[in-house]
């Protein structure tokens, strides 16, 4: 029987966004004023969106697992440490590209992009294994209603305007299946005005027609 899976679609989401990122800055000529800026604004909310994701593992998966199994997540944790001294290193590079001028830009650019793949790499292990470890634990450990509660309390701690950015992220790199697993369990937990808002608005506007069409199909939405 499959089981609940907290950490899938965030993931699939985080790992597409860091992977088009990386590919984004190899791109970027730093010595032009608008792409260098760009660049840089870009790296700032990918940071912010992967700090947000490590505050909701830390808050209420963490927690939760360390009440069951103390010292379950204490190598997540030490990981979720050296990703957070990474984000300080990286803004202070950013800052020091804003501090030199677009023509001399270059050298710190390469050495960005670089950082930044580092980071892209453990990130992708730190992901990977908390896939294939850390969620055996939380199946041992929790059944999927107290699965769901988690991923539930996540996703009300995220503020609206948030969410709605998040799920047009995360419902494209879904497959179809997925997509009306997903949809599903958030229909569940939100009022329907509110998810009407949010399939209009975010997913919708996300999806090629085939896989909206799709989409509504699987969740019986009204035509």
């Amino acid at each position: 029987m499959k089981r609940h899976d907290l950490y899938g679609p965030v993931h699939k989401a985080l790992r597409a966004s860091l992977s088009q990122l990386m590919v984004e800055l190899g791109q970027t000529d730093f010595t032009d004023e608008a792409e260098g800026t760009e660049a840089i604004a870009m790296v700032r909310r990918q940071l912010a969106v992967s700090a947000s994701h490590l505050a909701h593992e830390d808050d209420h998966i963490h927690g939760a697992l360390e009440e069951r199994d103390p010292g379950a997540s204490s190598v997540l944790k030490a990981d979720h440490k050296h990703h957070r001294a990474t984000f300080f290193d990286l803004e202070i590079l950013l800052g020091r590209i804003e501090d030199t001028p677009p023509a001399a830009r270059a050298p710190l650019g390469r050495i960005l992009y670089l950082r930044f793949s580092k980071f892209v790499a453990d990130d992708l292990a730190h992901m990977a294994e908390e896939e294939l470890e850390t969620l055996v634990r939380l199946h041992e450990l929790f059944s999927d209603d107290e699965l769901q509660a988690i991923e539930a309390a996540i996703i009300a701690s995220v503020p609206p305007q948030e969410r709605m950015a998040t799920l047009g992220r995360f419902v494209p790199v879904m497959n179809r299946s997925e997509r009306i697993n997903f949809l599903s369990f958030a229909r569940a937990s939100a009022p329907p005005e509110a998810f009407d808002a949010l399939m209009e608005g975010a997913v919708r506007p996300a999806l090629k027609p085939d896989d909206w069409r799709h989409l509504s199909e699987g969740l019986r939405l009204a035509a």
